[in-house]
């Protein structure tokens, strides 16, 4: 049989079992195959093929195989939501001890890439805007082809190559490419493959990677503050103050707290799209990327300045922190305030996120795109704004909940070692709410007290 013609048998049988009673014809003319497939039926749950595949398009049989476009096609359109998030990496075809191996190495490997790339992604942006100086420098001198070779290596994702390495020389990543037979990928990370066992969707990695970049953004700030004096002028009803890690600006005790990492994230991700524009100017690459860094570091700390619950110049909490606390009155377990604490609190993220996509943009449409020949005007994504929203709600759910759980336990742990004995159920949710409002050592002493008095009662000699 000719090899068109297994191929076509191959690729009928497959059909078959898809839609029961479709005919596919196949004909050759001047060395050329035509291939005429019917529409998937729609009882069967899966979309019909691309249009191209139905319209007597003539393709040659030595560049494409019909059976591998077929299966291809109908694999990605197949593919459920749910693995958008988490797939099933080794177990496709079944469960194994190899297999399981893999997956739990391969998972590993891959959190540790995605933490790792959030993190270095925040050393990464001074980097790339000292980069893009350099190249608008030899730019206004006339040296356009340096320029653009400097700007290229500011667009290398160096955060990506560092954190495939970082993942491959870790324990978890060196056992991986060990059992996969493949132990000299330690060398090479661009031949591991252990995102291919990984149990992470893209949605999955996505929000693994945005813990990474908030928690270096937590830490980082806190290490650039306490390592440098902080200049202030003004006070507390006009004022501003400034060191490496956060820029404030106060009117009327209520403070704007900008983070200086936020401010360089924003401008090296506001170059990289600049830079990926056609005929961008100077003032137009610089223009967008100043702007996206002043929205991403004022949107970072704007519901910090709206704080609640304080009295005369004093600013209160942070709003959500605020809602977090009286959510969590309503609830009586600890269990119930613990998730109303951290659902609320999480939701200044997507709300930030929200206000970040709209500011850039209004930037884009109305301002940037004035200013040269480069086409920065954008239409308004629902789809684009709400994936940022919820991978934004997502990452802060998990920093915010393990940060919580953290600060629980040691609270309750605190209470039991002043009182010298184990917490009721009552109690432990007493305290919770209580290392929630910032209050534990009140709470701990009117327990303290409580309990004294409860113990004195029952001593008491009972009068005849």
């Amino acid at each position: 049989m000719a090899k068109w013609q297994d191929t076509y048998e191959q690729l009928k049988k497959r059909k078959k079992q898809i839609d029961e009673g479709s005919t596919t014809t196949v004909t050759k003319n001047n060395n050329k195959t035509t291939v005429n497939l019917p529409s998937v039926n729609n009882k069967t749950g899966l979309n019909p093929l691309p249009n191209v595949m139905n319209n007597n398009l003539p393709l040659p049989t030595t560049m494409i195989n019909q059976k591998d476009v077929y299966t291809k096609s109908t694999k990605e359109k197949e593919k459920e939501w749910y693995e958008e998030i988490f797939t099933f990496g080794e177990f496709d075809d079944g469960y194994q001890f190899g297999d399981i191996t893999k997956t739990i190495l391969g998972t590993g490997t891959d959190i540790v890439q995605d933490v790792s790339k959030g993190a270095l992604s925040l050393i990464e942006a001074p980097i790339d805007i000292v980069t893009n100086l350099t190249a608008t420098g030899f730019n206004l001198f006339g040296q356009e082809e340096i320029a653009e070779n400097i700007r290229d290596f500011a667009d290398y994702d160096l955060s990506e190559k560092g954190s495939r390495i970082l993942a491959n020389v870790n324990p978890t990543g060196v056992l991986y490419n060990i059992v996969d037979g493949n132990p000299l990928a330690i060398l090479d990370p661009d031949e591991a493959n252990y995102e291919e066992s990984s149990l992470m969707g893209k949605y999955a990695d996505k929000t693994t990677e945005l813990v990474g970049y908030g928690m270096s953004m937590i830490f980082g700030g806190a290490l650039l503050s306490g390592a440098t004096k902080t200049a202030t002028i003004g006070g507390k009803t006009l004022g501003a103050s400034a060191n490496a890690g956060n820029i404030g600006l106060t009117l009327k005790g209520h403070t704007l707290n900008i983070p200086t990492l936020a401010i360089t994230g924003g401008i090296s991700s506001g170059l990289q799209e600049a830079n990926s524009k056609e005929g961008v100017t100077e003032l137009e690459r610089w223009t967008k990327g100043i702007s996206s860094g002043l929205i991403e570091g004022a949107t970072e700390g704007l519901f910090g300045m709206f704080g609640v619950g304080g009295i005369k110049n004093e600013a209160g909490k942070e709003v959500f922190d605020f809602l977090g606390e009286k959510g969590a009155k309503a609830f009586s377990s600890r269990a119930g305030k613990i998730f109303a604490n951290i659902g609320i609190k999480s939701t200044g993220e997507p709300i930030e996120e929200f206000l970040s996509y709209t500011f850039n943009y209004l930037a884009d449409n109305h301002l940037i795109d004035k200013l040269g020949d480069a086409d920065f005007s954008k239409e308004w994504d629902w789809g684009e704004v709400g994936e940022q929203m919820a991978l934004a709600y997502a990452s802060s759910l998990i920093m915010q909940g393990g940060g919580t759980v953290i600060q629980n336990n040691s609270a309750i742990a605190e209470a039991e070692k002043q009182m010298n004995r184990k917490l009721t159920p009552q109690e432990k949710a007493l305290v919770t709410q209580a290392s929630i409002e910032g209050t534990l050592e009140q709470k701990i002493g009117s327990i303290t007290q409580n309990t004294q008095e409860q113990t004195q009662e029952t001593t008491q000699p009972v009068n005849t």
